[in-house]
């Protein structure tokens, strides 16, 4: 799927015009490149996956056609982790989402709140900000 695909499915299914999806998407990808600016950076997505900086180290490769050894200075890059979700739906057509916590090591429990079956917060669990006790 390309950008202009991923832009025609959000208005049709958000019932938006194609501009309003398309300033939607770069701003999406915006601030993701603004977070990942810093050296410590992360962005978290629900149902979607973390993207973070990680330093890669100073190394030592091979040309592949010279056979020449390269110095490769260490630097920071961008990595993925994707989530549980992301992780199941890629798994194929057959795979479905776990409805057990039994299925996944008891997580899935966790991370729903128990009052409405909306995503929990960490720092309140098992409640959703709605239904999250006061201090």
């Amino acid at each position: 799927m390309r950008k202009a695909d991923l832009i025609n499915k959000v208005s049709r299914e958000a019932e938006i015009s194609k501009k309003a999806a398309a300033s939607v998407l770069d701003s999406l990808v915006g601030a993701i490149h603004e977070s990942l600016k810093e050296k410590k950076g992360h962005i978290r997505i629900f149902e979607l996956g973390t993207f973070k900086v990680a330093r890669r180290k100073a190394r030592t490769i091979v040309h592949p056609q010279s056979g020449r050894k390269i110095k490769v200075s260490a630097g920071y890059v961008a990595r993925f982790v994707p989530s549980q979700a992301l992780r199941f739906s890629a798994k194929g057509s057959g795979a479905a989402k776990p409805e057990t916590c039994e299925d996944i090591g008891g997580t899935l429990e966790r991370m729903v709140c128990k009052l409405c079956g909306s995503p929990a917060l960490r720092t309140t669990l098992p409640f959703c900000r709605d239904h999250a006790p006061q201090p």
